[in-house]
């Protein structure tokens, strides 16, 4: 639930982003503090707002970091679907593409339990084939 409330706090930030006038985005606030074309209510609600964005984005990450692995599994799926399958159209490369996205899916799932292990200091073991302890392990 913390990560689908991070993710709309990135969604919010980014369309504020583009939906306020040029004058109105955080990185022009810091150049001119006083639009001339707006009131000084409106430029206080652009600055709060996409402050607050940031700051609420700063927060859940820094207290709660494994909201990050859903969101790493998302960034992949949408990086496949923009860079990937959009070019792509045969069966055949679509078969390869969907095999590609698990197997990055996998390893950045993979890659983010070991940071976490790391980050954290708590022990983390992965089994595969743990029926017969013949699969991998890995042990941190």
């Amino acid at each position: 639930m913390k990560a689908l409330i991070f993710a709309a706090a990135l969604l919010l930030l980014t369309e504020l982003h583009h939906q306020w006038p040029a004058d109105l985005q955080l990185h022009m606030l810091r150049k001119n503090p006083r639009p001339e074309n707006h009131s000084w209510r409106m430029i206080g609600f652009a600055f709060v707002m996409q402050v607050a964005t940031l700051l609420f984005a700063a927060w859940a990450i820094l207290t709660n970091p494994i909201i990050l692995l859903p969101l790493t599994a998302s960034a992949v799926f949408l990086a496949f679907y923009r860079w990937y399958f959009r070019h792509h159209g045969g069966i055949l490369a679509r078969s390869v593409g969907i095999v590609a996205l698990v197997a990055v899916l996998l390893l950045s799932e993979l890659l983010m339990v070991v940071v976490w292990a790391a980050v954290t200091g708590e022990e983390v073991t992965i089994e595969l084939w743990a029926e017969d302890r013949a699969g991998l392990q890995l042990d941190r």
